[in-house]
Protein backbone atom coordinates (compact mmCIF):
# COMPACT_ATOMS: atom_id res chain seq x y z
CA UNK A 1 0.00 0.00 0.00
CA UNK A 2 1.45 3.43 -0.94
CA UNK A 3 2.16 5.99 1.83
CA UNK A 4 -0.74 8.11 3.06
CA UNK A 5 0.98 11.26 1.77
CA UNK A 6 1.04 9.79 -1.74
CA UNK A 7 -2.63 8.79 -1.54
CA UNK A 8 -3.63 12.30 -0.41
CA UNK A 9 -1.48 13.96 -3.11
CA UNK A 10 -2.94 11.77 -5.87
CA UNK A 11 -6.47 12.41 -4.58
CA UNK A 12 -5.98 16.19 -4.64
CA UNK A 13 -4.45 16.04 -8.12
CA UNK A 14 -7.34 14.00 -9.49
CA UNK A 15 -9.96 16.34 -7.97
CA UNK A 16 -8.31 19.39 -9.58
CA UNK A 17 -8.52 17.77 -13.03
CA UNK A 18 -12.28 18.46 -13.02
CA UNK A 19 -12.58 21.70 -10.99
CA UNK A 20 -16.14 22.68 -11.96
CA UNK A 21 -17.61 19.27 -11.20
CA UNK A 22 -15.69 19.04 -7.93
CA UNK A 23 -16.75 22.58 -6.97
CA UNK A 24 -20.44 21.82 -7.56
CA UNK A 25 -20.26 18.73 -5.34
CA UNK A 26 -18.31 20.72 -2.76
CA UNK A 27 -21.01 23.42 -2.67
CA UNK A 28 -23.64 20.80 -1.86
CA UNK A 29 -21.64 19.58 1.14
CA UNK A 30 -20.86 23.16 2.18
CA UNK A 31 -24.55 24.11 2.25
CA UNK A 32 -25.47 20.94 4.15
CA UNK A 33 -22.76 21.34 6.81
CA UNK A 34 -23.47 25.06 7.12
CA UNK A 35 -27.14 24.29 7.71
CA UNK A 36 -26.32 21.71 10.39
CA UNK A 37 -24.02 24.08 12.30
CA UNK A 38 -26.46 26.97 12.00
CA UNK A 39 -29.33 24.77 13.22
CA UNK A 40 -27.44 23.44 16.26
CA UNK A 41 -26.08 26.88 17.17
CA UNK A 42 -29.41 28.66 16.62
CA UNK A 43 -31.24 26.16 18.82
CA UNK A 44 -28.69 26.73 21.60
CA UNK A 45 -28.91 30.52 21.17
CA UNK A 46 -32.71 30.49 21.37
CA UNK A 47 -32.55 28.38 24.54
CA UNK A 48 -29.91 30.61 26.16
CA UNK A 49 -31.77 33.77 25.17
CA UNK A 50 -35.05 32.42 26.53
CA UNK A 51 -33.38 31.53 29.84
CA UNK A 52 -31.78 34.96 30.04
CA UNK A 53 -35.10 36.67 29.36
CA UNK A 54 -36.85 34.48 31.87
CA UNK A 55 -34.38 35.68 34.49
CA UNK A 56 -34.89 39.29 33.36
CA UNK A 57 -38.67 39.01 33.53
CA UNK A 58 -38.47 37.61 37.03
CA UNK A 59 -40.01 34.44 38.39
CA UNK A 60 -42.78 36.40 40.11
CA UNK A 61 -44.26 37.85 36.92
CA UNK A 62 -47.75 36.99 35.68
CA UNK A 63 -49.26 37.81 32.31
CA UNK A 64 -53.06 38.05 32.34
CA UNK A 65 -55.06 37.98 29.12
CA UNK A 66 -58.69 39.04 29.54
CA UNK A 67 -61.85 39.55 27.49
CA UNK A 68 -64.51 41.88 28.89
CA UNK A 69 -67.96 43.04 27.74
CA UNK A 70 -67.54 46.80 27.72
CA UNK A 71 -70.72 48.74 28.67
CA UNK A 72 -71.38 51.96 26.74
CA UNK A 73 -72.13 53.83 29.97
CA UNK A 74 -68.72 53.00 31.49
CA UNK A 75 -66.22 52.29 28.68
CA UNK A 76 -63.19 52.39 31.00
CA UNK A 77 -64.66 50.27 33.82
CA UNK A 78 -62.54 47.24 32.91
CA UNK A 79 -59.38 49.34 33.23
CA UNK A 80 -60.38 50.41 36.73
CA UNK A 81 -61.10 46.79 37.71
CA UNK A 82 -57.67 45.65 36.52
CA UNK A 83 -55.84 48.52 38.18
CA UNK A 84 -57.61 47.74 41.48
CA UNK A 85 -56.17 44.19 41.58
CA UNK A 86 -53.46 45.10 44.17
CA UNK A 87 -56.06 46.35 46.66
CA UNK A 88 -58.19 43.18 46.33
CA UNK A 89 -55.54 40.48 45.89
CA UNK A 90 -52.78 39.93 48.43
CA UNK A 91 -49.25 39.45 47.16
CA UNK A 92 -49.65 41.72 44.11
CA UNK A 93 -47.10 44.54 43.82
CA UNK A 94 -47.66 46.12 40.41
CA UNK A 95 -50.39 45.92 37.77
CA UNK A 96 -49.87 47.29 34.26
CA UNK A 97 -52.82 46.85 31.83
CA UNK A 98 -51.85 47.21 28.17
CA UNK A 99 -53.62 46.97 24.83
CA UNK A 100 -51.96 46.61 21.43
CA UNK A 101 -53.09 48.09 18.12
CA UNK A 102 -51.47 48.40 14.69
CA UNK A 103 -51.37 51.44 12.45
CA UNK A 104 -49.40 52.97 9.59
CA UNK A 105 -46.59 55.37 10.38
CA UNK A 106 -44.17 57.07 8.00
CA UNK A 107 -40.66 55.79 8.70
CA UNK A 108 -37.90 57.35 6.60
CA UNK A 109 -40.49 58.51 4.10
CA UNK A 110 -42.21 55.12 3.73
CA UNK A 111 -45.51 54.09 5.39
CA UNK A 112 -44.90 51.02 7.56
CA UNK A 113 -47.10 48.99 9.86
CA UNK A 114 -46.25 49.93 13.44
CA UNK A 115 -47.38 48.60 16.82
CA UNK A 116 -49.01 51.04 19.25
CA UNK A 117 -49.21 50.00 22.90
CA UNK A 118 -51.70 51.63 25.23
CA UNK A 119 -50.30 51.48 28.76
CA UNK A 120 -50.20 53.03 32.21
CA UNK A 121 -47.15 54.52 33.97
CA UNK A 122 -46.83 51.27 35.98
CA UNK A 123 -45.62 49.48 32.84
CA UNK A 124 -42.16 50.95 33.36
CA UNK A 125 -41.73 49.03 36.63
CA UNK A 126 -43.75 45.93 35.73
CA UNK A 127 -41.88 45.30 32.45
CA UNK A 128 -38.52 46.46 33.87
CA UNK A 129 -38.08 49.08 31.17
CA UNK A 130 -35.51 51.87 31.29
CA UNK A 131 -35.77 55.36 29.80
CA UNK A 132 -32.85 56.37 27.58
CA UNK A 133 -33.94 59.93 26.94
CA UNK A 134 -36.81 62.12 28.10
CA UNK A 135 -39.32 60.50 30.46
CA UNK A 136 -42.05 57.86 30.65
CA UNK A 137 -45.83 58.31 30.90
CA UNK A 138 -47.32 60.07 33.93
CA UNK A 139 -50.66 59.55 35.72
CA UNK A 140 -51.62 63.20 35.13
CA UNK A 141 -51.48 62.79 31.34
CA UNK A 142 -53.50 59.59 30.98
CA UNK A 143 -55.71 61.18 28.29
CA UNK A 144 -53.12 63.36 26.55
CA UNK A 145 -51.70 62.69 23.08
CA UNK A 146 -48.16 61.86 24.17
CA UNK A 147 -45.98 58.83 23.47
CA UNK A 148 -42.74 57.05 24.34
CA UNK A 149 -40.75 55.28 21.63
CA UNK A 150 -39.13 51.85 21.73
CA UNK A 151 -35.42 51.87 20.89
CA UNK A 152 -35.72 50.49 17.36
CA UNK A 153 -38.61 52.72 16.33
CA UNK A 154 -36.72 55.74 17.72
CA UNK A 155 -33.67 54.84 15.64
CA UNK A 156 -35.86 54.52 12.54
CA UNK A 157 -37.39 57.96 13.15
CA UNK A 158 -34.04 59.57 13.96
CA UNK A 159 -32.11 60.18 10.74
CA UNK A 160 -28.86 60.76 12.63
CA UNK A 161 -27.64 59.91 16.12
CA UNK A 162 -27.62 63.60 17.03
CA UNK A 163 -31.07 64.36 15.62
CA UNK A 164 -33.38 65.37 18.50
CA UNK A 165 -36.78 63.68 18.59
CA UNK A 166 -38.01 64.57 22.09
CA UNK A 167 -40.68 67.24 21.72
CA UNK A 168 -41.38 66.44 18.06
CA UNK A 169 -44.67 64.95 16.84
CA UNK A 170 -45.78 61.90 14.85
CA UNK A 171 -49.10 61.62 13.01
CA UNK A 172 -51.41 58.61 13.22
CA UNK A 173 -55.03 58.42 12.03
CA UNK A 174 -55.30 62.21 11.97
CA UNK A 175 -53.95 62.64 15.52
CA UNK A 176 -50.57 64.12 16.43
CA UNK A 177 -48.64 62.49 19.27
CA UNK A 178 -45.89 64.39 21.07
CA UNK A 179 -42.77 62.30 21.71
CA UNK A 180 -41.84 62.67 25.39
CA UNK A 181 -39.35 59.83 25.81
CA UNK A 182 -37.27 57.03 24.33
CA UNK A 183 -36.62 53.63 25.92
CA UNK A 184 -33.38 51.71 26.24
CA UNK A 185 -33.26 48.53 24.19
CA UNK A 186 -35.24 45.91 26.07
CA UNK A 187 -34.28 42.26 26.23
CA UNK A 188 -37.41 40.95 27.92
CA UNK A 189 -41.10 41.67 28.06
CA UNK A 190 -44.09 39.36 28.13
CA UNK A 191 -46.21 41.95 26.34
CA UNK A 192 -48.22 41.02 23.27
CA UNK A 193 -46.71 37.53 22.91
CA UNK A 194 -43.42 38.99 21.72
CA UNK A 195 -40.13 39.56 23.49
CA UNK A 196 -38.74 41.89 20.83
CA UNK A 197 -41.88 43.82 19.99
CA UNK A 198 -41.48 46.38 22.78
CA UNK A 199 -38.40 47.76 20.97
CA UNK A 200 -40.50 48.37 17.85
CA UNK A 201 -43.49 49.82 19.69
CA UNK A 202 -44.87 53.29 20.32
CA UNK A 203 -46.25 53.49 23.88
CA UNK A 204 -49.05 55.94 24.70
CA UNK A 205 -51.69 56.29 27.44
CA UNK A 206 -54.45 53.66 27.26
CA UNK A 207 -57.22 56.25 26.99
CA UNK A 208 -55.36 57.95 24.13
CA UNK A 209 -55.01 54.60 22.33
CA UNK A 210 -58.76 54.03 22.67
CA UNK A 211 -59.42 57.55 21.38
CA UNK A 212 -57.36 56.93 18.24
CA UNK A 213 -58.18 53.27 17.51
CA UNK A 214 -61.37 52.55 19.48
CA UNK A 215 -61.86 50.46 22.63
CA UNK A 216 -60.52 46.92 22.55
CA UNK A 217 -62.38 44.22 24.52
CA UNK A 218 -59.25 42.12 24.96
CA UNK A 219 -56.42 43.26 27.18
CA UNK A 220 -53.08 42.01 28.46
CA UNK A 221 -52.04 42.87 32.01
CA UNK A 222 -48.52 42.48 33.36
CA UNK A 223 -48.48 41.72 37.10
CA UNK A 224 -45.53 41.52 39.49
CA UNK A 225 -46.03 39.64 42.76
CA UNK A 226 -44.29 38.83 46.01
CA UNK A 227 -44.53 35.67 48.07
CA UNK A 228 -46.35 32.61 46.72
CA UNK A 229 -47.12 33.28 43.05
CA UNK A 230 -49.71 30.47 42.95
CA UNK A 231 -51.79 32.08 45.71
CA UNK A 232 -51.64 35.41 43.89
CA UNK A 233 -52.71 33.72 40.65
CA UNK A 234 -55.74 32.10 42.35
CA UNK A 235 -56.76 35.37 44.02
CA UNK A 236 -56.53 37.31 40.74
CA UNK A 237 -58.52 34.68 38.85
CA UNK A 238 -61.34 34.74 41.45
CA UNK A 239 -61.39 38.55 41.51
CA UNK A 240 -61.71 38.82 37.72
CA UNK A 241 -64.51 36.22 37.59
CA UNK A 242 -66.43 38.18 40.21
CA UNK A 243 -66.17 41.25 37.97
CA UNK A 244 -67.62 39.62 34.82
CA UNK A 245 -64.42 39.01 32.89
CA UNK A 246 -65.66 36.25 30.57
CA UNK A 247 -62.36 34.78 29.42
CA UNK A 248 -59.26 34.94 31.54
CA UNK A 249 -55.93 33.21 31.07
CA UNK A 250 -53.03 33.72 33.45
CA UNK A 251 -49.51 32.73 32.43
CA UNK A 252 -46.49 32.63 34.70
CA UNK A 253 -43.10 33.61 33.30
CA UNK A 254 -42.05 29.96 33.64
CA UNK A 255 -45.03 28.84 31.53
CA UNK A 256 -44.16 31.38 28.85
CA UNK A 257 -40.63 29.95 28.82
CA UNK A 258 -41.99 26.39 28.49
CA UNK A 259 -44.30 27.44 25.66
CA UNK A 260 -41.39 29.13 23.91
CA UNK A 261 -39.23 26.01 24.38
CA UNK A 262 -41.97 23.82 22.90
CA UNK A 263 -42.21 26.05 19.84
CA UNK A 264 -38.42 26.04 19.51
CA UNK A 265 -38.35 22.22 19.66
CA UNK A 266 -40.87 22.02 16.82
CA UNK A 267 -38.82 24.50 14.80
CA UNK A 268 -35.61 22.57 15.52
CA UNK A 269 -37.17 19.30 14.33
CA UNK A 270 -38.21 20.99 11.09
CA UNK A 271 -34.71 22.41 10.65
CA UNK A 272 -33.15 18.98 11.25
CA UNK A 273 -35.34 17.57 8.47
CA UNK A 274 -34.22 20.36 6.11
CA UNK A 275 -30.56 19.76 7.05
CA UNK A 276 -30.87 16.03 6.36
CA UNK A 277 -32.27 16.81 2.91
CA UNK A 278 -29.41 19.27 2.25
CA UNK A 279 -26.78 16.74 3.30
CA UNK A 280 -28.43 14.00 1.26
CA UNK A 281 -28.39 16.19 -1.85
CA UNK A 282 -24.76 17.10 -1.19
CA UNK A 283 -23.84 13.44 -0.67
CA UNK A 284 -25.55 12.44 -3.92
CA UNK A 285 -23.50 15.12 -5.68
CA UNK A 286 -20.28 13.60 -4.32
CA UNK A 287 -21.37 10.07 -5.32
CA UNK A 288 -22.08 11.37 -8.83
CA UNK A 289 -18.63 12.98 -9.06
CA UNK A 290 -16.91 9.80 -7.89
CA UNK A 291 -18.89 7.52 -10.23
CA UNK A 292 -18.01 9.80 -13.14
CA UNK A 293 -14.36 9.64 -12.07
CA UNK A 294 -14.47 5.83 -12.04
CA UNK A 295 -15.92 5.76 -15.57
CA UNK A 296 -13.42 8.28 -16.95
CA UNK A 297 -10.39 6.70 -15.27
CA UNK A 298 -10.94 3.05 -16.15
CA UNK A 299 -7.69 2.92 -18.11
CA UNK A 300 -5.75 4.44 -15.19
CA UNK A 301 -7.31 1.87 -12.84
CA UNK A 302 -6.36 -0.94 -15.23
CA UNK A 303 -2.74 0.25 -15.45
CA UNK A 304 -2.46 0.51 -11.66
CA UNK A 305 -3.87 -2.97 -11.21
CA UNK A 306 -1.50 -4.32 -13.90
CA UNK A 307 1.58 -2.95 -12.12
CA UNK A 308 0.59 -4.41 -8.75
CA UNK A 309 -2.01 -2.16 -7.08
CA UNK A 310 -4.44 -4.18 -4.97
CA UNK A 311 -8.20 -3.72 -4.69
CA UNK A 312 -7.59 -2.13 -1.27
CA UNK A 313 -5.26 0.45 -2.87
CA UNK A 314 -7.95 1.41 -5.40
CA UNK A 315 -10.62 1.63 -2.67
CA UNK A 316 -8.37 3.85 -0.53
CA UNK A 317 -7.63 6.12 -3.50
CA UNK A 318 -11.28 6.83 -4.32
CA UNK A 319 -12.48 6.98 -0.71
CA UNK A 320 -9.69 9.49 0.04
CA UNK A 321 -10.82 11.67 -2.87
CA UNK A 322 -14.37 11.61 -1.55
CA UNK A 323 -13.26 12.36 2.02
CA UNK A 324 -11.03 15.27 0.94
CA UNK A 325 -13.86 16.73 -1.12
CA UNK A 326 -16.24 16.54 1.84
CA UNK A 327 -13.69 17.84 4.37
CA UNK A 328 -12.98 20.91 2.23
CA UNK A 329 -16.73 21.36 1.86
CA UNK A 330 -17.07 20.90 5.61
CA UNK A 331 -14.47 23.60 6.38
CA UNK A 332 -16.27 26.03 4.09
CA UNK A 333 -19.57 24.88 5.59
CA UNK A 334 -18.34 25.70 9.10
CA UNK A 335 -17.52 29.23 7.91
CA UNK A 336 -20.98 29.49 6.32
CA UNK A 337 -22.61 28.14 9.49
CA UNK A 338 -20.83 30.68 11.70
CA UNK A 339 -21.86 33.50 9.34
CA UNK A 340 -25.48 32.32 9.31
CA UNK A 341 -25.49 32.05 13.10
CA UNK A 342 -24.15 35.59 13.52
CA UNK A 343 -26.76 36.88 11.07
CA UNK A 344 -29.53 35.03 12.93
CA UNK A 345 -28.38 36.48 16.26
CA UNK A 346 -28.39 40.02 14.87
CA UNK A 347 -31.69 39.62 13.02
CA UNK A 348 -33.63 38.12 15.93
CA UNK A 349 -31.82 39.83 18.82
CA UNK A 350 -30.43 36.56 20.25
CA UNK A 351 -27.43 36.06 22.51
CA UNK A 352 -24.70 35.02 20.04
CA UNK A 353 -22.80 31.84 20.80
CA UNK A 354 -21.37 28.90 18.87
CA UNK A 355 -21.45 25.73 20.99
CA UNK A 356 -18.30 23.64 20.63
CA UNK A 357 -20.44 20.60 19.87
CA UNK A 358 -21.81 22.38 16.78
CA UNK A 359 -18.29 22.55 15.31
CA UNK A 360 -17.57 18.92 16.24
CA UNK A 361 -20.86 17.86 14.67
CA UNK A 362 -19.92 19.75 11.50
CA UNK A 363 -16.50 18.06 11.30
CA UNK A 364 -17.89 14.59 12.06
CA UNK A 365 -20.73 15.00 9.57
CA UNK A 366 -18.40 16.07 6.75
CA UNK A 367 -16.09 13.11 7.42
CA UNK A 368 -19.02 10.68 7.58
CA UNK A 369 -20.47 12.12 4.36
CA UNK A 370 -17.13 11.61 2.61
CA UNK A 371 -16.86 7.99 3.75
CA UNK A 372 -20.46 7.12 2.89
CA UNK A 373 -20.40 8.86 -0.49
CA UNK A 374 -17.05 7.34 -1.45
CA UNK A 375 -17.52 3.68 -0.52
CA UNK A 376 -19.83 2.63 -3.38
CA UNK A 377 -17.83 4.28 -6.21
CA UNK A 378 -14.59 2.96 -4.66
CA UNK A 379 -15.98 -0.59 -4.54
CA UNK A 380 -17.03 -0.34 -8.19
CA UNK A 381 -13.58 0.88 -9.15
CA UNK A 382 -11.83 -1.93 -7.24
CA UNK A 383 -14.00 -4.61 -8.87
CA UNK A 384 -13.17 -3.59 -12.45
CA UNK A 385 -11.48 -6.34 -14.46
CA UNK A 386 -7.90 -5.10 -15.18
CA UNK A 387 -7.97 -6.47 -18.75
CA UNK A 388 -11.29 -4.76 -19.57
CA UNK A 389 -10.15 -1.56 -17.88
CA UNK A 390 -6.98 -1.42 -20.03
CA UNK A 391 -9.12 -1.65 -23.20
CA UNK A 392 -11.17 1.43 -22.13
CA UNK A 393 -10.75 4.60 -24.20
Amino acid sequence: MPPVKTIVYDALKNLTLYPIRSALALIGIMVGIGSVISMVASTAMIKNTAMSRFEEMGKNTLTIKTLYDIPHAAPYAHMDILQNIPSHCSGVLTVAPVSMQSGFLKLQGQPKTTSFLGATPDLLRAARLEVREGRFLHHLEDRLLVCVLGSDIARALRYGESTPIIGTHIAINGYHLEIIGELEKSGASAIANSYEQINNTIILPLASLYKIFGINKSMTTLVTTQGDIHLAETAINNYLKQNNFKQTSILKAEEILQLSSKQNTTLSNLMIFVCIISLTVGGIGVVNVMLSAVTERKKEIGIRRAIGATQTDIILQFVMESVILCIVGGILGIAVGITLTKSTALLYNLLYSIPQEALWIGCATSLASGLCAGIYPAMRASQLNPTDALRAD
